[in-house]
């Protein structure tokens, strides 16, 4: 492949002496020692011969050469998949050149900074995990090189990874939404999930994704969720539990003041039932919140002398609210007003009756008087309705 061949020729002449040399058509310096000019591609011969000065002619010497400045075309015909988790690769190149055999075309290849003399077909094994590229160029038997061939390829034997960015409550009421993502181990994003509800087959899904009441069971439920990479390989599937708890607590007093009370402090309880778990119990009086706490009674401290209502409602854990429960009570801490009527004394009458009028500052129609007197040194108060028989 070089611009001139060197042409040298050896000339022996024991006689008359040498008269000239005779060079083919197209030398234009014809000498024992030239240089001929490789202007065209292909098969070049030339003839050679000598006359001495007595005009006999040597025979004729014919040299030949290849001359090929064109390198050969390579190409790959087999290379890994752009993204693969197969650790032991395989290469296959096809090369070609116009006058060099294809077995006779020189391979090398660059792999991780080193350069290797090639088979067409040849492998790399026990590849990493990573990014990889290859180089290849070909060169044919006049030293002409090809166009230089590269492939990239990324080696990933890692599951892909999930996680969960958005769940619903450990407990809820409500339709429920999660929301996830995953990646690669490279960090790009994964094609596409699959989810399960409840031990359910895995169906394709999609983040985000809301569950409708209908598919939930009142209870615990567990969703499921795997993502898939590039390669199709499979995650190691998250799961989340929660309860869903539609039904409200129910509540009942067990313990309350009497309806009318001459303490300043008394105390409230109540029984709460709920098929999951309860958040708190709260007790209001007069209408304001005193107590909110999982405690299932409450002190009534520092009374006022009104009628007061107790309100006590239960919330669950998933939000639910109970019924509200009510009592009412009136703080009475004075003493009702007592009045006889005289009678004119003395008497002489052996059968009196004694009017009797009595009132409170409580009125209410549930607040009914009752009445007692004593006689003279008796010991007992007796009960009655006035006037107080006298016999």
């Amino acid at each position: 492949n070089q611009p001139e061949t060197s042409v040298k020729l050896s000339i022996v002449e024991s006689g008359s002496g040498l008269d000239k040399l005779i060079c083919s058509q197209g030398i234009t310096s014809c000498s024992p020692d030239m240089n001929v000019l490789n202007d065209k591609e292909g098969m070049q011969l030339y003839q050679f011969k000598a006359t001495d000065k007595a005009g006999n002619e040597s025979l004729p010497v014919s040299p030949s050469w290849l001359v090929d400045k064109t390198g050969p075309d390579i190409s790959f015909t087999s290379t890994p998949a752009a993204l693969s988790n197969i650790k032991d690769v395989n290469f296959k190149i096809l090369a070609n050149d116009n006058y060099t055999s294809n077995d006779k075309i020189k391979l090398v290849r660059t792999f991780a900074a080193s350069q290797l003399t090639v088979n067409p077909d040849f492998s790399l094994p026990g590849l990493s995990d990573g990014t990889y590229n290859i180089k290849v160029i070909g060169y044919d038997e006049a030293g002409n090189a090809s166009s230089e061939i590269s492939y990239n390829w990324v080696i990933g034997t890692k599951l892909p990874s999930v996680e969960f960015t958005e769940t619903p409550k450990p407990y809820s009421n409500t339709k429920d939404q999660f929301k996830f993502t995953g990646k690669d181990q490279f960090g790009n994003a994964l094609v596409r999930f699959e989810c399960s509800l409840n031990g359910s087959a895995y169906i394709a899904c999609n983040s985000p994704l809301s569950l409708s009441n209908a598919s939930l069971i009142e209870g615990s439920n567990k969703f499921s969720v795997k993502g898939y990479d590039n390669l199709n390989q499979a995650s190691l599937p998250i799961e989340y539990s929660w309860v869903y708890d539609t039904k409200a607590p129910t509540l009942s007093f067990i313990i309350v003041p009497p309806q009318f009370s001459k303490n300043k402090n008394e105390a409230t309880s109540v029984k709460a039932e709920d098929n999951q778990a309860l958040e708190s119990i709260q007790f209001y009086l007069d209408g304001n919140l005193i107590s909110q706490s999982l405690s299932t009674s409450t002190q009534l401290s520092d009374l006022k002398e009104i009628k007061h209502l107790i309100l006590a409602v239960a919330t669950d854990r998933a939000g639910n609210k109970s019924l509200p429960i009510e009592y009412a009570f009136w703080s009475d801490f004075t003493a009702p007003n007592v009045n006889i009527s005289p009678i004119a004394t003395p008497t002489n009458m052996r059968d009196i009756n004694i009017p009797v009028s009595a009132t409170d500052n409580i009125v209410d129609p549930a607040n009914t008087l009752s009445l007692f007197y004593v006689l003279d040194a008796e010991i007992s108060y007796k009960p009655f309705i006035s006037p107080i028989p006298l016999k």
